[in-house]
Protein backbone atom coordinates (compact mmCIF):
# COMPACT_ATOMS: atom_id res chain seq x y z
CA UNK A 1 0.00 0.00 0.00
CA UNK A 2 1.56 3.38 -0.66
CA UNK A 3 0.21 6.92 0.81
CA UNK A 4 -1.24 9.66 -1.01
CA UNK A 5 -2.16 13.29 -0.12
CA UNK A 6 -4.62 14.85 -1.86
CA UNK A 7 -5.31 18.76 -1.64
CA UNK A 8 -9.23 19.55 -2.55
CA UNK A 9 -9.91 23.10 -3.75
CA UNK A 10 -12.82 24.62 -1.69
CA UNK A 11 -15.09 26.46 -4.18
CA UNK A 12 -15.40 30.87 -3.18
CA UNK A 13 -19.34 30.18 -2.27
CA UNK A 14 -18.41 27.54 0.13
CA UNK A 15 -15.20 28.86 2.01
CA UNK A 16 -17.36 32.52 2.22
CA UNK A 17 -19.89 30.98 3.67
CA UNK A 18 -17.74 28.77 6.20
CA UNK A 19 -15.54 31.06 7.78
CA UNK A 20 -19.18 33.93 8.36
CA UNK A 21 -20.43 30.63 10.01
CA UNK A 22 -17.20 30.15 12.24
CA UNK A 23 -17.33 34.35 13.30
CA UNK A 24 -20.82 33.78 14.13
CA UNK A 25 -21.16 30.75 16.24
CA UNK A 26 -17.77 33.06 18.02
CA UNK A 27 -20.55 35.67 17.94
CA UNK A 28 -22.83 33.31 19.46
CA UNK A 29 -20.25 32.73 22.23
CA UNK A 30 -20.38 29.32 21.23
CA UNK A 31 -23.71 28.51 22.55
CA UNK A 32 -24.74 27.70 18.47
CA UNK A 33 -22.70 25.52 16.27
CA UNK A 34 -21.21 26.94 12.99
CA UNK A 35 -23.16 24.33 10.96
CA UNK A 36 -26.86 26.23 12.10
CA UNK A 37 -24.82 29.46 10.29
CA UNK A 38 -24.57 27.60 7.31
CA UNK A 39 -26.83 27.49 3.83
CA UNK A 40 -28.95 24.70 3.22
CA UNK A 41 -27.13 23.14 0.39
CA UNK A 42 -23.98 22.81 2.41
CA UNK A 43 -25.83 21.39 5.62
CA UNK A 44 -27.61 19.09 3.61
CA UNK A 45 -24.65 17.43 2.03
CA UNK A 46 -22.40 17.60 5.28
CA UNK A 47 -23.87 13.99 6.60
CA UNK A 48 -23.27 12.26 3.46
CA UNK A 49 -19.74 13.45 3.04
CA UNK A 50 -18.81 12.91 6.73
CA UNK A 51 -20.90 9.73 6.04
CA UNK A 52 -18.68 8.82 3.13
CA UNK A 53 -15.44 9.33 4.29
CA UNK A 54 -15.89 7.61 7.77
CA UNK A 55 -16.40 4.86 5.87
CA UNK A 56 -13.01 5.20 4.08
CA UNK A 57 -11.39 5.47 7.57
CA UNK A 58 -13.80 2.42 8.87
CA UNK A 59 -12.32 0.59 5.79
CA UNK A 60 -8.50 1.24 6.32
CA UNK A 61 -8.28 3.37 2.91
CA UNK A 62 -8.17 7.00 4.81
CA UNK A 63 -5.57 7.64 7.54
CA UNK A 64 -6.58 11.17 8.23
CA UNK A 65 -8.74 14.13 6.53
CA UNK A 66 -9.59 17.86 7.84
CA UNK A 67 -10.10 21.67 6.50
CA UNK A 68 -7.72 23.59 6.95
CA UNK A 69 -7.83 26.60 9.33
CA UNK A 70 -9.05 29.16 6.32
CA UNK A 71 -11.16 26.52 4.44
CA UNK A 72 -9.12 27.43 1.63
CA UNK A 73 -8.83 23.59 0.79
CA UNK A 74 -9.10 20.19 2.52
CA UNK A 75 -6.11 17.42 2.76
CA UNK A 76 -7.00 13.77 2.80
CA UNK A 77 -4.12 11.48 3.12
CA UNK A 78 -5.46 8.30 1.70
CA UNK A 79 -3.80 4.34 2.07
CA UNK A 80 -4.28 2.80 -1.47
CA UNK A 81 -2.31 1.27 -4.23
CA UNK A 82 -2.49 3.87 -7.03
CA UNK A 83 -2.76 7.56 -7.67
CA UNK A 84 -5.27 6.48 -9.91
CA UNK A 85 -7.45 4.90 -6.36
CA UNK A 86 -6.91 8.08 -4.37
CA UNK A 87 -8.29 9.56 -7.65
CA UNK A 88 -11.50 7.77 -7.47
CA UNK A 89 -11.66 8.19 -3.90
CA UNK A 90 -11.58 12.24 -3.82
CA UNK A 91 -13.83 11.92 -6.95
CA UNK A 92 -16.23 9.79 -4.60
CA UNK A 93 -16.69 12.61 -2.39
CA UNK A 94 -20.38 13.77 -2.30
CA UNK A 95 -18.64 17.65 -1.89
CA UNK A 96 -16.47 16.76 -5.35
CA UNK A 97 -19.78 15.72 -6.32
CA UNK A 98 -22.13 19.05 -5.47
CA UNK A 99 -18.97 21.52 -6.37
CA UNK A 100 -18.32 22.13 -3.14
CA UNK A 101 -14.35 20.79 -4.21
CA UNK A 102 -13.67 22.52 -7.38
CA UNK A 103 -10.29 20.80 -8.30
CA UNK A 104 -7.32 18.33 -6.15
CA UNK A 105 -3.61 17.76 -6.34
CA UNK A 106 -2.22 14.41 -5.48
CA UNK A 107 1.00 13.61 -4.43
CA UNK A 108 2.47 10.22 -2.90
CA UNK A 109 3.54 10.89 0.48
CA UNK A 110 5.87 8.72 2.68
CA UNK A 111 4.73 7.83 6.14
CA UNK A 112 7.33 7.46 7.89
CA UNK A 113 6.49 8.25 11.56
Amino acid sequence: MKYFVVRANFSTRFREAHVKAMEMEKTSGGKTSYPSFLPDDMNKMRGPHVNYNFALKRDGKLLCAGPLTDYTCALFIYIVNSEEEAKVLIEGDPFFNCGFFTDYEIEEWFYRI
